[in-house]
């Protein structure tokens, strides 16, 4: 603000930051037995942060009481300074092909998470900048800042159960059906910047998934049903902020009928198949709360959806 002229000015920002990461990886495959196999994996992986937690523009104030810190600027906005969030993950698994068409597997996970993004304080300097009320240069330059910091961490591991199992193997009166069925769970044990706990969005404590199938001369039915429990999530709020909400679990219901006619040995219309889906069969909401399920945040029902489609081979 110009005092003089009444006017609001505004100033470009330009600020740098680099920074530099080894990530290395490693793989490895082991056949252990006949059909069965054993990997592991190691990695260094980065995720950086998002545009507008980077955003070079930033409101700035004086105030002529200074805050807890000592500081008589204030600062708010994106953090361009941000490093990206580092982990260093391990991976094993075990597979088993018992039957061309059978499969089993277990797998277990570790995630050692470091340099994780919170909301939080740091330092500006505001060197050069005038208090726009007055015109004068303050002997003070330093301002806090609030907006996205780099701190916190801790671990994530869990385990993934997964299997493909045709029900021939049993009797041959069941050719052509089987079950496809997963289940994880996670455990994770993190800390923000302040050491207090912090629940990483978007991971539910178990997930599951199970899908009951019928394959036959071109013919194909199934039916599937994935549940997930309730997660931490970030969602969008005025002018785009995010902020963290619980999310209850759902329950997702979805199935698929589909012809294939070069499969069912109908040589005039080889190539061509034709399908009906039908996704969340059940209406699951999306429910998101605030800390009490009985303070509902959103409730959003979406409906069930149906798709006739086809496609052509040539």
């Amino acid at each position: 603000f110009d005092s003089a002229g009444g006017m609001i000015k505004s100033s470009p920002t330009d600020i740098s930051h680099s920074y530099r990461n080894f990530l290395p990886s490693l793989n490895l495959i082991f056949d252990v037995a006949d059909n069965q196999t054993v990997r592991f994996g190691a990695a260094k992986t980065i995720s950086r942060a998002r545009l507008d937690e980077m955003n070079a523009s930033v409101a700035a104030s004086y105030n002529q009481q200074p805050d807890a810190n000592g500081n008589n600027w204030s600062v708010s906005g994106g953090n361009p300074n941000l490093e990206p969030k580092r982990a260093f993950g391990l991976d094993l698994t075990y597979e088993n092909y018992f039957s061309e068409e059978g499969y089993f597997s277990v797998a277990y996970f570790y995630k050692d998470l470091q340099n994780w993004i919170f909301d939080g304080k740091y330092e500006v300097d505001m060197a050069g900048v005038a208090d726009p009320l007055t015109g004068q240069i303050p002997a003070n330059s330093k301002a806090t800042g609030s907006g996205k910091v780099n701190g916190g961490g801790g671990s994530l591991n869990g385990a993934e159960f997964s299997v493909t199992l045709p029900l021939s193997e049993f009797t041959d009166v069941l050719k052509g059906f089987g079950v496809i069925a997963s289940y994880t769970t996670v455990d994770q044990d993190v800390q923000d910047q302040n050491d207090n706990d912090y629940e990483l969005p978007g991971l539910s404590k178990s997930i599951s998934s199970v899908t009951a199938y019928y394959e036959n001369s071109g013919f194909e039915a199934r039916v599937s049903m994935r549940h997930r429990s309730d997660f931490k999530g970030d969602v969008y709020g005025i002018g785009f902020d995010t902020k963290q909400v619980d999310i209850q679990g759902e329950t997702i219901v979805d199935a698929q009928i589909a012809y294939d006619f070069g499969e069912a040995g109908i040589k005039s219309l080889d190539g061509l198949s034709v399908f009906l889906q039908g996704q969340n069969l059940s209406d699951e909401p999306f429910v998101s709360t605030q800390g009490d399920p009985l303070k509902v945040g959103d409730y959003q029902e979406y409906g069930s959806t149906y798709l006739l489609g086809f496609s052509y081979k040539l």
